[in-house]
């Protein structure tokens, strides 16, 4: 019996990316449709209204010259939708040869996409990787210009407005190294990064584009400081990256830099305002919960909670959970162990505390508890990445470069 298109794409859509990778194998019409961008982007946004943690998102793991681990609940001891699983999670290894015996760093991450900077051999092995693990594609980038003298920090989002993603490289360059390949400094970049004698540089490259290669944003459009006081990790949300960086005017105080993935500029996010029993030093986490800009203020006072504050214009900003600071001799007073990923189906948070004795836990707000949340096989994982499951793959607008820059692992 034959289901009309938009029956048989309603049915499709509603499936985990593992089924349909399997089905892309029926016949060649269903290969033709899961792989066709329009449907890669219709199961895409009806999943991302139901991400939840065992569902379509998953943590990556990454290790120390060793291979990428996907963290999922297992089936009998994970979140069982009233919040009284048994507590435990276990590891996938991820397939991609090019990690193995190599030191590596996840840069960013959009809609199922990794950005990986991979180290092989010193600098001279150095490669930028997109790889989605859920079907196991990755594709290989130029690296951008002066990538190898820089302080670089890396970005990854979607533009809506072009249905493209974008990788941001912001880089600072000794203005001695500037002006040695015959370039003279402007004169705002270098008032602006004088004291610390880097001269920031912006570059983008869109996968969509058949260039294959790096552009430059103009300088007056760069950041106002360098990345030494910038800190690595990007936040995504609501089209745009935000990274959290040190306020050049005041010490041990945080400012927030947003960049519009669509329009291309920079500017300054305000922090949320103090309680009126409260004072802030500073930011001591930036994230995304529930598809929008987070964040866990530092206090000067020694405090029995933590609050996420939470905004969705950049402007306005509300409390989105309150938790029980946990105590012990690591985690008493560190806000900055505290790293919330997502929720669970149940309302739990689930989150890292850093730690020797700490780990992913899972807090439940009805019930006001900590539930330790034990992972099987990955006992020295350095790194963690909330991704979610989907079918964009890295080389879908550049079939015909396939085999120049990308590879595939099949399963």
């Amino acid at each position: 019996m034959d289901f009309p298109d938009e029956i048989m794409v309603d049915i499709l859509r509603r499936l985990p990316v593992k089924s349909l990778v399997r089905f892309r194998c029926v016949s060649k019409s269903w290969r033709c449709l899961i792989s066709d961008p329009t449907f890669v982007r219709t199961h895409l946004e009806f999943h991302m209204g139901h991400i939840y943690f065992g569902t379509a998102s998953r943590i990556a793991l990454s290790r120390e010259a060793d291979t990428l681990l996907s963290l999922w609940p297992h089936e009998n001891g994970g979140d069982d939708g009233d919040g009284h699983g048994e507590g435990f999670a276990v590891t996938e290894e991820l397939d991609l040869d090019l990690l193995k015996n190599s030191h590596y760093h996840i840069k960013g991450h959009c809609d199922g996409l990794l950005c990986l900077l991979v180290n092989s051999r010193g600098l001279e092995g150095r490669r930028l990787v997109v790889y989605n693990p859920s079907i196991r594609e990755h594709r290989i980038l130029p690296l951008p210009p002066y990538f190898f003298d820089t302080w670089e920090l890396v970005g990854m989002g979607y533009d809506p407005s072009i249905d493209d993603y974008k990788i941001v490289s912001i880089q600072s360059i000794l203005i001695e190294n500037y002006l040695g390949i015959g370039r003279v400094p402007p004169i705002s970049a270098v008032g602006c990064c004088k004291s610390l004698r880097v001269i920031p540089r912006v570059e983008i490259y869109t996968l969509k584009s058949k260039s294959n290669s790096w552009r430059s944003l103009p300088q007056e459009d760069a950041p106002p400081f360098g990345t030494r006081i910038m800190f690595e990790a990007a936040a995504n949300a609501h089209g745009g990256l935000y990274w959290l960086c040190l306020d050049q005017a005041a010490v041990l105080r945080h400012v927030i830099l947003r960049f519009d993935l669509v329009e291309e500029k920079f500017r300054m996010v305000p922090l949320p305002p103090p309680l009126p029993d409260e004072s802030y030093s500073g930011i001591a986490w930036l994230g995304s919960l529930k598809d929008s800009l987070s964040v866990i203020c530092s206090q000067n006072a020694i405090v029995s909670h933590i609050h996420i504050w939470s905004t969705k214009d950049d402007k306005t900003w509300t409390k989105l959970i309150t938790f029980p600071m946990l105590r012990g001799p690591e985690t008493a007073y560190f806000f900055s162990r505290y790293v919330p990923f997502c929720y669970t189906k149940s309302g739990a948070l689930l989150m890292y505390i850093r730690g020797e004795e700490v780990g992913f836990v899972m807090y439940e707000p009805r019930e006001n508890r900590f539930r330790k949340l034990t992972v099987r096989g990955a006992e020295e994982d350095i790194h963690q990445t909330l991704y979610c499951e989907s079918l964009v793959s890295p080389n879908c607008w550049n079939a015909d470069e396939d085999e120049a820059i990308a590879g595939r692992n099949e399963q």
